[in-house]
């Protein structure tokens, strides 16, 4: 099954909803309850469904946020090669820096590649 055909699935909007109810229907980076919310994988797992992850892998993100993260995200796969659960781990810290220092993305990712190549 497709990711557009998983999209519409009556199991990932019964699932999508338990994960915004978990996360009291707003954006859990920025607090909004006015924009519209998504459900956010932080990465993706070869032959599971996407209503088949566990709570910890899916977070609320209004749409400003979640196309932030994608931005992030593949902003560091052009840098490095690295597995999803370390991508997971190093676009969270950059997502927040990001969003709580307001530091330009390719200034962060040029100080990690010359510290940790």
């Amino acid at each position: 099954m497709d990711y557009n055909t998983q999209i519409s699935h009556p199991k990932w909007q019964k699932r999508r909803l338990e994960i915004m109810n978990r996360d009291d229907f707003k954006c859990m980076s920025c607090g909004s309850q006015d924009d519209t919310l998504n459900v956010h994988h932080y990465y993706y797992i070869d032959g599971k469904m996407i209503w088949e992850y566990p709570d910890e892998l899916l977070i609320t993100l209004c749409k400003f946020c979640h196309n932030d993260w994608h931005k992030i995200k593949k902003n560091i796969e052009r840098y490095f090669t690295i597995t999803n659960e370390e991508l997971y781990l190093v676009s969270e810290i950059v997502y927040y820096l990001v969003k709580q220092d307001e530091m330009r993305l390719k200034n962060i990712l040029k100080y990690i590649k010359e510290r940790y190549g």
